[in-house]
């Protein structure tokens, strides 16, 4: 398995949790927490059996669960950062229309009148596998015996030996998000690498919520775009 179809399979594996449970979340209010109260009931699901909740554990997969139905697919991810751009930008330019861009390499959003299609996603897959398993480990879970732990359970899930590199590879690099911003070429990109970063993040873990400040430092996005990407979620 190559890293577009793993990523692809992490990014649904939270989705397919909810869609199947959707009669129980239609009659309550759902926002984050009443869907992270959900997922923890849904015992034997995707979440606790699945590729991501052995890399993410019980709890993080959970909470993972309650922010994937925004972000349940690759076409997912590359619209919900592209159209938070877009509002941003016009936003910016509605408020502003001579204040330059962002220190950035820009790409060029369309104009009204040319033809619109379907936003494509901007990063390799490589680094928003590295982003996502980033900051899945922001707690500082993966420890050597978690570590061995993960790739126990992925074992015995019969993760073909493709996929278990990928994932291998990911676990063990440093937590760096200075290093994981500097591949990071476009605001486009840096929106993808912050979404799928805050999906997986629990903002309410001191670690993980300084972790995700320090990409956020890095990632150098202003406060009213970051505002933009966190509401797609």
């Amino acid at each position: 398995m190559n890293s577009s179809k793993l990523f692809q399979q992490l990014l649904s594996e939270g989705k397919q949790l909810l869609d199947k449970n959707s009669d129980k979340l239609k009659n309550q209010d759902v926002n984050l927490q009443s869907a992270k109260k959900l997922a923890s009931g849904f015992g034997g699901g995707l979440v606790s059996g699945g590729i991501l909740g052995a890399i993410l554990g019980s709890k993080k997969g959970r909470s993972y669960a309650g922010k994937a139905a925004k972000v349940g697919s690759v076409a997912a991810l590359g619209g919900a950062a592209y159209y938070a751009y877009q509002k941003w930008q016009s936003e910016q330019k509605a408020a502003t229309p001579t204040q330059s861009s962002i220190n950035m390499n820009v790409a060029s959003l369309p104009s009204a009148t040319d033809v619109i299609t379907e936003p494509e996603l901007q990063c390799n897959t490589d680094l928003l596998l590295d982003a996502m398993i980033g900051a899945a480990k922001a707690d500082g879970h993966v420890d050597a015996q978690e570590y061995q732990a993960i790739i126990s359970k992925l074992s015995a899930l019969g993760i073909d030996q493709g996929s278990n590199q990928l994932i291998e590879a990911a676990l063990t690099k440093p937590l760096d998000p200075a290093g994981l911003a500097a591949r990071v070429t476009s605001v486009e990109q840096a929106c993808e690498v912050y979404l799928i970063s805050y999906s997986v993040i629990d903002v309410d873990h001191f670690m993980e919520k300084a972790y995700l400040q320090e990409l956020e430092k890095h990632l150098n996005l202003p406060a009213t775009l970051i505002d933009k990407l966190k509401q797609q979620i």
